[in-house]
């Protein structure tokens, strides 16, 4: 990619931002990652600048800083919002095969990657692998490893295997602070089944000690919520 493409993708990048960012808020529970030692370290800070610069058109790498990828296409919600349900049918639902993991996982060590990102159009935790997916991203040195989920199976079980594994960053689709609300825009989800879910989650992040493991909630805005923005 020349300079030129370069700065034309990150012109439509900052274009569709305007509509992104204006429409998506992301609420932080816990700010106390920010003290932890691994977010001081040279390395992730060098890490950060790479990102901060590319996402200005300043930065330009042979490998991405980021990558992010679906483990699965399987879902256990049918929000009417997603791309999932509203181009249904255009994707199969199925896990990802093990072989293409494993050159993923081969190329992503090679060249160092920082940053692994899971998922957005699905529920990852519905893949069986996912959590030696998630183990094996670890070790192989990618440091800020991310999750997307609706948190319907972020049971204790699964929350101690995410924190036990390497997981960094944990972010909890929600859209919604009444349950009537929830009800319609995440169907098929139990809105007390979350609300125990992530309460346990916490409790877990300060049982392990896990200062450093970042919790956001996500709250898409549309016309059944709006109101209930915060």
């Amino acid at each position: 990619m020349n300079k030129a493409n370069l700065k034309n993708n990150y012109q439509d990048k900052k274009n569709s931002d305007l509509y992104w960012d204006s429409n998506i808020k992301e609420y932080e529970i816990d700010p106390s990652w920010k003290k932890h030692e691994v977010y001081k370290s040279k390395k992730y800070k060098e890490y950060r600048d790479k990102w901060s610069k590319a996402e200005k058109g300043k930065y330009l790498s042979n490998f991405p800083l980021n990558i992010e990828m679906e483990p699965t296409y399987y879902c256990n919600l049918k929000c009417p919002f997603c791309p999932r349900v509203v181009n249904l049918g255009e994707r199969k639902d199925r896990h990802m095969n093990v072989e293409v993991w494993n050159k993923i996982l081969e190329e992503c060590t090679d060249h160092k990657l920082p940053s692994l990102q899971m998922p957005h159009e699905a529920e990852a935790l519905m893949n069986p692998n996912f959590f030696t997916m998630l183990k094996q991203s670890n070790e192989a040195g990618i440091f800020d490893i991310w999750l997307h989920t609706n948190a319907q199976m972020l049971n204790e079980t699964n929350g101690r295997k995410l924190i036990e594994n390497g997981l960094k960053k944990i972010n909890i689709s929600i859209d919604a602070i009444k349950e009537k609300t929830y009800d319609i825009l995440r169907v098929g989800g139990s809105y007390k089944k979350l609300l125990k879910n992530v309460d346990t989650f916490l409790k877990l992040k300060k049982e392990y000690n896990a200062s450093y493991l970042r919790v956001r909630i996500s709250f898409v805005e549309q016309k059944e919520n709006f109101s209930e923005k915060v």
